[in-house]
């Protein structure tokens, strides 16, 4: 294998631990310190939702393997799992800091604003770049 094929995939595995631990630590530290302001349905998605999106990725893909036929509508379902998630967190971490909740004030919630932020911007250029070049998903 290439090396910088291995790099890339070392990376992108420790990148997804890291980020599964930062959601998963940050919804534990609200709930562990009692932080009443961040009593939320969206803490348990924020906590949990990357755990979901991973499920979601591994279905999609498998389902795939399966059927090729099915990559244009995959690729929507995975865009669009992907736009809900980003929103849930984003408008979840905007209203803890509107509300001016203290207790939730951590560097794993800047990490989540900034993570996400960033994901959004990739998303929008995937739609932008892909879409104009269809003919990459056919």
């Amino acid at each position: 294998m290439n090396l910088l094929f291995m790099c890339l995939i070392l990376f992108s595995v420790s990148f997804t631990a890291l980020r599964l631990y930062v959601h998963f630590s940050y919804g534990e530290k609200l709930k562990n310190d009692n932080c009443l302001c961040s009593e939320n349905w969206k803490r348990d998605i924020l906590q949990y939702g990357p755990f979901y999106f991973m499920f979601i990725v591994i279905i999609l893909s498998n389902i795939l393997l399966l059927n090729s036929n099915l990559k244009i509508y995959m690729k929507y379902l995975f865009r669009f799992s992907s736009i809900v998630l980003t929103t849930i967190y984003l408008s979840y971490i905007y209203e803890l800091i509107k509300i001016e909740c203290n207790c939730s004030e951590d560097w794993r919630r800047t990490f989540i604003s900034i993570y996400e932020i960033f994901a959004i911007i990739v998303q929008l250029i995937g739609i932008i770049y892909f879409d104009q070049n269809a003919s990459y998903f056919n």
